[in-house]
């Protein structure tokens, strides 16, 4: 048998067919092999010897057991060579198994690897370790011996956990990925002889997750009169708290769609007045350290790249510049002239969460039907775009996303019942139609 697994299907396979004393025989003879593996490591020497006692003479079989260090520990001394070839392969195994790391500690090794291998941000990194506490803390996975979970084990896992979280096959993706690290890691190292999850296709799992929710235009998009009404508070707000540039974020965010920690970090060196453009080339970060229970215990805030690593530039135009030109006032006026566009008193720059809130804050303070989201303005920017026949690349470089993923994701039909009809009519009068 080529390995453990296929060699308990055999087994399973003979036992359905009513091959008993082939099973019988084939357990005997790997046992025997087994034994003889555990008894010719054993370095220590076997000697008989004769112990006088007041009742006559004792014959008994010695040998010594090695230490934590590997050197001559404990003797142990039995009645006859195979008792104590028993002690001495009992031994042994109880040893091997106690020396077997369990799915958590290969796990966390696997993942330390991962981190350093893909220079991974704090944020990826916490994202990790949540998840961790979420899907696998607390199963009976975590404590296994990795050698002893096999593809049946992780296939109850997965389903399992799949219909307990509600888990949607995006997400479960993240999970399949990580158990799949975990395996992939031990068999190249050598900690397993076999990958169990090598039985196992994550797309088996499709049906069994818990369906996507349909996105729509209505569900993902800021509708017009609502983006308005934000707008009119915007600069209601600006007008009243002239020196909280959160309001003045908002509104750049909503004409140049970008990530919010991107947004919040802005440097007047980033924007080119002569030539037009701005420079997006950094995000803000608020970082979390947690213990090995998963609670935080220190937060702090940084200034990285972008999300993609890479920069990219965006175009001004009379809109933008005239915001920009207002902000530049404001700090002039009120002496808070900076380095960052968007000031902050305390933390030097406006961070990211105060800005994500702000047009929360908003859609509950204007009662809107939804409560909107930076993450939405990027979505409306982007199918406007797109609406208006901009090219899906041109769209995707603007907010800094890959193409593919700007269509599956940012991109949503909001254009009305009369633009449709209006693009119908135009294809019609082409034709020759009676």
């Amino acid at each position: 048998m080529t390995n453990a697994n296929d060699f308990m299907r055999a087994i399973a396979l003979a036992g359905q067919n009513g091959y008993d004393d082939v099973i019988a025989n084939m357990c005997q003879e790997i046992e025997m092999r087994n034994r003889k593996e555990i008894l010719a490591q054993h370095k220590f020497s076997i000697s008989q010897v004769t112990e006088h006692r007041a009742g006559g003479d004792i014959t008994r079989w010695r040998t010594h057991l090695p230490n934590a260090e590997g050197k001559k520990g404990k003797q142990i001394k039995k009645a006859s060579r195979k008792d104590l070839e028993d002690a001495i392969v009992e031994f042994y195994r109880q040893r091997d198994k106690e020396d077997v790391p369990t799915f958590k500690d290969v796990y966390m090794q696997w993942r330390e690897y991962h981190w350093k291998k893909n220079n991974s941000s704090n944020n990826t990194q916490d994202k990790y370790i949540t998840d961790y506490f979420r899907y696998i803390h607390g199963n009976s996975l975590e404590c296994m011996p990795i050698t002893e979970i096999s593809d049946q084990d992780l296939d109850s896992y997965f389903i399992n956990t799949i219909r307990a979280e509600g888990i949607e096959y995006r997400t479960f993706g993240k999970l399949y990925g990580y158990i799949n690290g975990t395996f992939k890691y031990a068999f190249k190292r050598r900690i397993i002889q076999t990958d169990p999850m090598s039985y196992l296709d994550k797309s088996d799992y499709r049906n069994t997750c818990v369906p996507k929710k349909e996105k729509t235009a209505e569900s993902e998009l800021i509708p017009d009169e609502d983006f308005n009404l934000i707008l009119e508070q915007l600069y209601k707000d600006m007008q009243e708290h002239p020196t909280n540039f959160t309001y003045y974020a908002v509104e750049l965010a909503a004409k140049m769609a970008p990530r919010v920690g991107e947004i919040a970090t802005l440097k007047w060196s980033d924007i080119d007045f002569k030539h037009g453009v701005i420079t997006v080339c950094r995000s803000d970060k608020y970082n979390k350290d947690r213990d090995e229970n998963g609670n935080v215990i220190k937060k702090w805030w940084s200034v990285e790249g972008t999300k993609t690593k890479k920069s990219r530039r965006f175009p001004i135009d009379e809109s933008i510049k005239h915001s920009l030109e207002r902000i530049r006032r404001a700090q002039f006026e009120y002496g808070m002239v900076s380095e960052w566009v968007f000031p902050h008193p305390v933390y030097g720059w406006t961070h990211s969460l105060m800005i994500a809130s702000c047009i929360k804050n908003k859609s509950k303070q204007l009662k809107l039907k939804k409560t909107y989201s930076i993450h939405a303005l990027r979505k409306t920017f982007n199918s406007d775009l797109r609406n208006d026949n901009a090219s899906s690349k041109m769209c995707a470089s603007l907010i800094g996303n890959t193409p593919d993923v700007n269509d599956e994701y940012y991109y949503y039909d909001n254009t009305d019942i009369s633009e449709k009809r209006a693009a119908i009519e135009k294809v019609h009068k082409k034709r020759n139609f009676a």
